[in-house]
C-alpha cells in the first residue's frame, strides 16, 4: 500500500490513502450540520489535519478511530475548512464518506506530536488567530472556581496564568470540565509545581489583553507528568564557547535561541540522556551588571539573608538578599510556587551560582538594597553550589553623622548601622519590635556591666516625635551582638584626621612626629593650670569602655600623667589603634610601662616665648 502524506492531499479526488495517528476526537453540534464526530489526525511527519464524520456513519467509524492509535484511512473527500476557529493549520479538511475504510496500521509511535507555540510569539501576535494552538507552562495566579450564567445556563469558569521558563505570562480562562480539572489538579498538588499542557486552544482578546481559552470540547488539557513535555522542559539550555578574531566568551543559550544554532533535538544531542551536563565554564555577570532586557543571566553570589513575606497582591513569598564578591547587594524574590525547588538551595551564608531569572524594577517603598533592580526567581531558575568561599558579612555600615544630617530620610531604603557609636559619642534613637526587642533585651540583661555592641542590618530610618529613629522592618531586618568578626576591627580603630600626618623615625622606634597647621579646638592651658583645675565640662552619667591612651605630659611648669579616651586622643594621636599598638589590643600593665614596653610620653619643648609654638615642638616617644 502506497501512502500519501497528509500535506499532499488535495480536493481533486477521493481515492487517497494515508497513514495517520488519531490525536483527538469529540462530538460537535451545529444547526446546519447536526451532530458530527470531529477527529484530529497526524502523519509520522507531524502534519495534522482535521477530519469530520456525520452521525450517519458513526457506528461504522467511531469504533475504529481510538485516540492514540495509528490507522490506515482510504477513500475520503477533501474540502476547504471553515472560516472560523480551526483545529489545525492545514489548508484542507477531510470528510469521511460512505466508502471510507479505516484499518489498523503496523506503525507504532507513542509521540504526542505537539505543535507548541512560545509565549513571545503569542504576545507579539500569531499569524492566524483562528487556528488552535498548543501551549505549555506553569500554572500561576490561579483564581477561584466560579459559576456564571452564560447564554442562560450555569457554567464553571476559572482564570489563571501560564508562565514559561523565562517568566513570560499568558492569561488563561477555562470553562466547564476544563475549569474543574485544573482546579482539582492544582488543589491536589499542594505545594508542588503544576505544569499544564493545553492543546487545541484558541487565542482571543479580553479587556485589551491576549487570553487563551478552550474551544468547547475541541480542546484538551494535560498535567504533569507528560512524557513529551518532560523532555521539552529538560531541553532548555546549552552552554557553548563562542570565539572570533577579537576574543572568546562562554554563553548559555535557551531552547528557542539554541535551535537556530544547533538544529538537532535534545534527545539526539544528549543521546537520550537528559541528566544535567557540566558546563564548559561559566562566565558570571556582576550583580551591578544585571538588567531587565533578558533573563539568561548567571551570577555568583552569597546568600546574606532570607525571610518570608506576605502581601495581598503577591501572596506569600521568600525574600532573599544576595551579594557578589564585590559587595554589591541585590534583593531577590521567590513565589511560594517555587519554594520546594529553591528554598533548600539558598541557605544563609552559602555561595551559589544562580542562572535564569527575571530582572524587574524594585518596589517604591522600603527596599533592602540600593540596587536599581530586583531579581525574581522563575520556573527555569537554576541554583547550584559555587566553589567560592568567603566569610565576609559584606556590611555597608552608615555612619551616624550621615543619618543625623538627614541625608537618608528621603530614600526609601533599608540600611545597616552599628549601635552604639564607637567613634564620636554620637547617638541614634532606636525602636525595635517583636523578636528583635526581645533579643536586645535578653542580650543586654545577660551582659550585666559589660558593653553590648550591636549591629542592626537592613533596618529603616524614620521620624518619631521630630527625632530621627532606627527601627526594624518586620523580618527583613537582622540583629547581631558581640563578638562579630567584621565589627571587631571596626571597633578597634580610630579615625585619623586629615590634618595630621604620622612619620616613622629612621631608627624604627615607636616615635611619631605630629604636625598640625592650627590648634584652635581647645583653650591653651599649661601643666600647672591643668593640675589646679577640677572643672569638668560634661556631666558623665555612663562611661563606655573604649580604647584609651596613657601619656606623660611635660612643659616648663611641670609634668602630669593623663589618660585620654578615644574621642579626645583622636585630636592628639592621628593613628588608628592597630597601627599604634602593632596589632596588639592587650591593655598595658602600667602607665609607667616596663622594660619590654616603655610608656608613651607626650613631651612639650618650650620655645622660650609665651606664644603657641605649634605642634612641631611636640613628639611621642617611649624614651624621655
Amino acid at each position: 500500500m502506497e501512502f500519501t502524506t497528509v500535506a499532499g492531499v488535495t480536493p481533486f479526488k477521493s481515492e487517497w490513502v494515508i497513514e495517520v495517528k488519531v490525536l483527538h476526537t469529540w462530538k460537535h453540534y451545529t444547526k446546519l450540520s447536526g451532530e458530527t464526530l470531529e477527529i484530529i489526525l497526524s502523519d509520522v511527519h507531524g502534519t495534522k489535519i482535521h477530519a469530520s464524520r456525520k452521525k450517519t456513519y458513526w457506528d461504522k467509524i467511531a469504533k475504529k478511530v481510538h485516540v492514540g492509535m495509528w490507522r490506515n484511512i482510504e477513500n475520503f473527500s477533501v474540502t476547504n475548512p471553515g472560516a472560523t476557529y480551526r483545529p489545525t493549520n492545514h489548508q484542507y479538511k477531510l470528510n469521511f464518506i460512505y466508502g471510507t475504510d479505516v484499518t489498523p496500521s503496523t506503525l507504532q509511535n507513542d509521540i504526542m506530536i505537539l505543535s507548541l507555540v512560545d509565549f513571545q510569539t503569542i504576545q507579539q501576535g500569531v499569524e492566524d488567530e483562528n487556528i488552535f494552538i498548543d501551549v505549555i507552562g506553569e500554572v500561576t495566579d490561579l483564581g477561584g472556581l466560579e459559576t456564571v450564567l452564560c447564554s442562560g445556563k450555569e457554567r464553571k469558569k476559572i482564570e489563571f496564568s501560564l508562565t514559561d521558563l523565562v517568566g513570560r505570562r499568558i492569561a488563561c480562562c477555562l470553562w466547564g470540565k476544563f475549569a474543574e480539572s485544573i482546579h482539582a489538579n492544582y488543589t491536589a498538588a499542594g505545594e508542588e509545581t503544576v505544569i499544564c499542557l493545553l492543546r487545541f486552544v484558541k487565542i482571543g482578546i479580553y479587556r485589551d489583553e491576549i487570553q487563551i481559552s478552550n474551544s468547547f470540547d475541541a480542546s484538551q488539557i494535560f498535567f504533569t507528568p507528560i512524557v513529551e513535555t518532560e523532555a521539552f522542559l529538560k531541553r532548555f539550555r546549552v552552554h557553548v564557547r563562542v570565539k572570533d578574531g577579537t576574543g572568546e566568551a562562554y554563553l548559555m543559550l535557551l531552547d528557542w535561541i539554541a535551535v537556530g544554532v544547533i538544529p538537532e533535538n535534545a534527545a539526539a544531542l544528549l543521546n537520550s540522556s537528559f541528566d544535567e551536563k557540566v558546563p564548559l565554564s561559566m562566565e558570571f555577570t556582576t550583580v551591578a551588571g544585571v538588567r531587565p532586557f533578558k533573563s539568561e543571566w548567571a551570577i555568583e553570589v552569597k546568600v546574606l539573608h532570607t525571610w518570608k513575606h506576605y502581601t495581598k497582591l503577591s501572596g506569600e513569598t521568600l525574600e532573599i538578599i544576595l551579594s557578589d564578591i564585590h559587595g554589591t547587594k541585590i534583593h531577590a524574590s521567590c513565589k511560594k510556587t517555587y519554594w520546594d525547588k529553591i528554598a533548600k538551595k539558598v541557605p544563609v551564608g552559602m555561595w551559589r551560582n544562580i542562572e535564569n531569572f527575571s530582572v524587574t524594577n524594585p518596589g517604591a517603598t522600603y527596599r533592602p538594597t540600593n540596587h536599581q533592580y530586583k531579581l525574581n526567581f522563575i520556573y527555569g531558575t537554576d541554583v547550584t553550589p559555587s566553589i567560592l568561599q568567603n566569610d565576609s558579612m559584606f556590611l555597608s555600615l552608615v555612619d551616624f553623622q550621615t543619618i543625623q544630617q538627614g541625608m537618608l530620610l528621603e530614600k526609601s531604603r533599608i540600611w545597616e548601622v552599628l549601635k552604639p557609636s564607637v567613634l564620636g559619642g554620637r547617638r541614634i534613637a532606636c525602636c525595635l519590635w517583636g523578636k528583635f526587642a526581645e533579643s536586645i533585651h535578653a542580650n543586654c540583661t545577660a551582659a550585666g556591666e559589660e558593653t553590648v555592641i550591636c549591629v542592626l542590618r537592613f533596618v529603616k530610618i524614620g521620624i518619631y516625635r521630630d527625632e530621627i529613629q532606627i527601627s526594624n522592618s518586620f523580618d527583613a531586618s537582622q540583629i547581631f551582638f558581640t563578638p562579630i568578626v567584621e565589627t571587631e576591627d571596626f571597633l578597634k580603630r580610630d579615625v585619623a584626621s586629615n590634618a595630621l600626618t604620622l612619620v616613622e623615625s629612621e631608627q624604627d622606634k615607636l616615635e611619631r612626629e605630629i604636625r598640625r597647621d592650627k590648634w584652635r579646638q581647645y583653650p591653651i592651658r599649661d601643666i600647672a593650670e591643668l593640675l589646679q583645675s577640677t572643672e569638668c565640662d560634661d556631666k558623665v552619667t555612663k562611661v563606655l569602655p573604649k580604647f584609651r591612651v596613657h601619656v606623660r605630659v611635660k612643659d616648663g611648669t611641670g609634668e602630669a600623667y593623663l589618660m585620654l579616651l578615644d574621642w579626645i586622643a583622636v585630636g592628639v594621636i592621628p593613628e588608628n589603634a592597630a597601627a599604634l599598638l602593632n596589632g596588639s589590643f592587650d591593655e598595658s600593665d602600667s602607665i609607667f610601662g616596663s622594660d619590654q614596653h616603655p610608656p608613651l610620653h607626650l613631651v612639650y619643648l618650650p620655645p622660650g616665648t609665651g606664644e603657641w609654638p605649634g605642634w612641631s615642638n611636640f613628639y611621642i616617644s617611649r624614651n624621655v
